[in-house]
């Protein structure tokens, strides 16, 4: 096999099963396999609800999967975290934390970590540096936000975090946990939401 190269994988909220979306990755030749080879070096979580991390553990295997603390209880008992339902996370073979500030070296990116509570109590948003992205979660997406309204959200400190992500600059591209991509700019000029926390 040709030498692998490394990525990392940040949740989308796809929806999709860990073995699911690692079909779908390997149709698309985005996983180390005989025709193109990319093995991943981490599995970044935004937040720890189900349709986030449900199947992170299976999907990882033996990579790192990284998660706030304030979101890491959900992975020993979901219902009683705030999960919302009786569905327990899969088991993670190599749990990992990450805290505000912490910057990740993977796949030769490095990423800044952003704790963005409100929707979970460990919400966090990674930005790339040089790169002027972010993966933002359920913080925002295109036009609204996420909610704050589950057993365990905080609206003050998502209001908090939603004037955080205002200071970023108008040019960074936004990949959210649903949904198409955007740019603080076109949020900060559109979305109603921002302007009410603003």
């Amino acid at each position: 096999m040709p030498h692998a190269r490394r990525a990392f994988l940040g949740d989308l909220g796809t929806g999709l099963g860990g073995i699911a979306l690692a079909a779908l990755l390997g149709e698309q030749g985005l996983l180390a396999d005989d025709r193109a080879p990319l093995r991943p070096a981490a599995v970044l979580l935004t937040h720890a609800h189900f349709d986030h991390a449900g199947e992170a553990g299976t999907f990882a295997g033996d990579v790192p999967v990284y998660v706030h603390p304030d979101d890491l209880p959900a992975f020993g008992d979901y219902p009683a975290w705030g999960g919302g339902s009786a569905t327990a996370l899969d088991a993670v073979a190599d749990l990992r934390t990450m805290v505000d500030g912490d910057v990740l070296r993977l796949a030769g990116l490095t990423l800044e970590v952003l704790h963005t509570p409100g929707h979970t109590p460990g919400s966090s948003c990674f930005r790339i540096e040089d790169e002027v992205v972010l993966l933002s979660g359920d913080l925002v997406f295109a036009g609204t936000i996420g909610r704050s309204d589950f057993a365990n959200s905080d609206p003050a400190a998502m209001r908090r975090s939603l004037i955080r992500f205002l200071t970023l600059p108008d040019a960074t591209r936004v990949l959210p946990g649903h949904g198409r991509e955007t740019t603080v700019g076109a949020e900060r000029a559109s979305n109603p939401f921002l302007r009410e926390a603003g």
